[in-house]
């Protein structure tokens, strides 16, 4: 699929997914020929694409993200090791659960604080 089509399917701008390719976070399927400088991308792109955004909202940065793509790439990289590095990840993530968890916790008990000092919730309009 073409750029456009790319961009559509994956809710990423042009800037970006250029971005992305120039870290080498995603590798067009095609980077066109001598007549054609288009760049094709293929549904492997699409869903490295998805991972990026995901674990870009999860927290993790672009740089984490690229070694750990080159990591589970790497040719010589066996299914073991790949497992390995899925199971380090999911780590990650539960550390990261759990910190949200807590702040989430101490927010509620903040506004509970600020709400039990009025009358109106906070977020609410007074009653005309």
């Amino acid at each position: 699929m073409r750029m456009k089509a790319f961009c559509e399917a994956t809710g990423l701008t042009r800037d970006t997914v250029n971005f992305y390719v120039r870290l080498g976070l995603i590798e067009p399927a095609g980077n066109g020929s001598a007549t054609n400088s288009y760049r094709d991308f293929d549904e492997d792109q699409v869903e490295a694409a998805q991972m990026i955004t995901m674990a870009k909202s999860l927290g993790f940065s672009l740089n984490e993200i690229k070694h750990l793509a080159e990591r589970y790439r790497s040719a010589d990289m066996d299914t073991y090791a790949q497992a390995s590095i899925l199971r380090e990840q999911l780590v990650k993530l539960e550390e990261r659960r759990s910190t949200l968890e807590a702040m989430e916790q101490a927010l509620n008990a903040k506004l509970a604080r600020i709400e039990a000092k009025t009358e109106t919730p906070v977020g609410e309009m007074p009653a005309a």
